[in-house]
């Protein structure tokens, strides 16, 4: 074989070199679509979780501040950064309640990671927006709950049925609470004025148990009376009848606001 034909064939012949990158493109080829297809996974499983918290969020009617303002503003109007403004108002005011995410514990602070709940959203679009009809919808566990009060009125499950929610409530809970004037209960548990009439006729209508001294009611036996005794008042469950009475608790029993969630009488 002559010189040129040697190395005419040392060009030729692929090189071990050569070889080895080509292996080498096909590893790395594989790592990425491996790693990508991991990464598509976790993306998958990241929007499904986030999927299910916002279902359970709203089936709760928590909303933070962003949800709420784009609502709003798309319902009754306006630009939402400036609906944003006006919340945020509220709640440096706190006309409006704020919670820590997923919690029924009520924040002084002001974030728009925090919730807001969809009861007091509706009593703030009352002042804020007197004629405008959009509401925030009853969440899904509220509506259930009524359903099956109204299945037990039909059963006619008569108010003696339930003692210990009206005339022998947790006396450790209503301890909490110092008696207060009805024009206080009207502020924690709105009901257009009524008040001062129910007190009038507290021994007819039960509200009696819940007197303390003179026109004087325990804001928790009240507000046992309120939800659970007292009919007509919409949007009221025992998830809300909690924060409100967490909120107002007088400063002497504030550090026992967990009696309120964790206490197993209460219902």
């Amino acid at each position: 074989m002559g010189k040129t034909a040697i190395s005419r064939y040392k060009k030729d012949k692929p090189s071990k070199h050569i070889e080895t990158q080509e292996e080498l493109s096909d590893e790395v080829k594989a790592t990425l679509e491996h790693t990508n297809k991991l990464f598509a996974e976790i993306a998958a499983n990241n929007n499904a979780k986030k999927k299910e918290n916002k279902k359970i969020k709203l089936d709760e009617g928590r909303y933070d501040p962003r949800e709420a303002a784009n609502l709003i503003s798309s319902n009754c109007g306006g630009d939402e950064e400036e609906v944003l403004e006006q919340l945020d108002a509220a709640f440096e005011s706190s006309a409006i309640r704020m919670f820590k995410p997923g919690s029924r514990q009520q924040t002084k602070e002001v974030s728009h990671a925090f919730e807001v709940y969809w009861d007091d959203l509706n009593e703030w679009l009352t002042n804020a927006y007197p004629r405008v009809r959009f509401r925030f919808p009853t969440p899904r566990i509220v509506s259930q709950t009524r359903i099956q009060s109204e299945a037990d009125e039909s059963q006619e499950i008569e108010i003696e049925a339930h003692p210990t929610l009206i005339e022998e409530p947790d006396e450790k809970l209503a301890a909490l609470f110092d008696p207060v004037p009805v024009s206080v209960l009207e502020k924690m548990f709105p009901a257009n004025g009524k008040w001062a009439a129910w007190a009038e006729k507290a021994k007819a209508n039960k509200l009696i148990h819940a007197r303390h001294g003179r026109a004087k009611f325990n804001p928790y036996e009240a507000g046992i009376w309120f939800v659970f005794v007292q009919t007509g008042n919409e949007g009221w469950d025992t998830a809300r009848l909690l924060r409100t009475l967490q909120s107002n608790l007088p400063a002497r029993s504030r550090d026992d606001a967990h009696l309120l969630c964790s206490n197993p009488d209460f219902i």
